[in-house]
């Protein structure tokens, strides 16, 4: 029995990581979760990303779907203090999953993440995270790199690995809510393998590719994700307090 209750978990498993790569994914990781170095401080400036000082007991970015009006993504954003120290926690979720919990430094270095699903009982990947740069690839900004392991207590024998690969495209403009605002495009690609350390012929491997407009101010307004050969555009519909969207939602 215990075999096949694991099994039906690794079913559920393989099926909402299909899910979490594919057409109505939220990006696993933003710009704003990886550690800055050296010249590249941030990633791209600064002013292009939602005030931490604007949070004030925490948001709720709402965004929707442009080809199904019914469907939503979130993220809750807001800052603790633990031992004198402040750090930002942000979560991605939709009705089924929380596709990244995230605690990163202030200076937006990532030192927790971790992924859920709600499973009887439900499924806790926690990440070990294994590199968190921006290197010099001769770009305008350089290339933001994530790789992140994650692994369940429910499944020992089965191990989840992300690669995040984040780099500037271009500047442009585009109109929100009948606004025309000045934006950074950058384009991120995500490689998710989950794999069998017992067996290596059992193994999923998917591959996203991303493309995200950053405005003044604001942070991330629409994205559009492409996988599995499907494609879905997602955009900020509204900010709100996160009081508000517990209510709502």
């Amino acid at each position: 029995m215990i075999f096949i209750r694991f099994l039906g978990i690794y079913s559920f498993l393989l099926t909402a990581i299909c899910f979490l790569l594919t057409l109505c994914s939220f990006p696993v990781s933003s710009c704003s979760q990886i550690k800055k170095k050296k010249r590249f401080y941030p990633f791209f400036p600064v002013e292009y990303e939602y005030p931490d000082s604007s949070l004030g007991n925490g948001k709720t970015f709402v965004y929707r779907s442009i080809s199904d009006s019914a469907y939503f993504m979130f993220e809750d954003r807001k800052i603790i203090n633990e031992n004198g120290k402040n750090y930002l926690i942000s979560r991605q979720y939709n009705q089924e999953f929380t596709l990244d919990s995230a605690k990163s430094t202030i200076d937006k270095e990532l030192i927790e993440s971790y992924i859920f699903f709600k499973n009887d009982p439900i499924i806790k990947l926690k990440g070990a995270i294994l590199q968190n740069d921006v290197v010099d690839d001769g770009s305008r900004f350089g290339k933001a790199i994530a790789n992140i392991e994650y692994k369940a207590d429910e499944l020992p024998d089965y191990t989840a690995k992300m690669r995040d690969e984040e780099f500037f495209l271009k500047d442009t403009v585009i109109n929100w809510n009948g606004q025309k605002l000045e934006c950074l495009k950058t384009r991120q690609s995500v490689w998710f393998k989950l794999h069998n350390k017992r067996d290596r012929s059992d193994s999923l491997i998917s591959y996203r590719v991303s493309e995200g407009y950053f405005a003044k101010g604001i942070g991330l307004i629409k994205y559009q994700g492409t996988s599995e050969g499907r494609s879905e555009t997602m955009v900020l519909k509204e900010i709100r307090d996160i009081a508000v969207s517990r209510e709502k939602n």
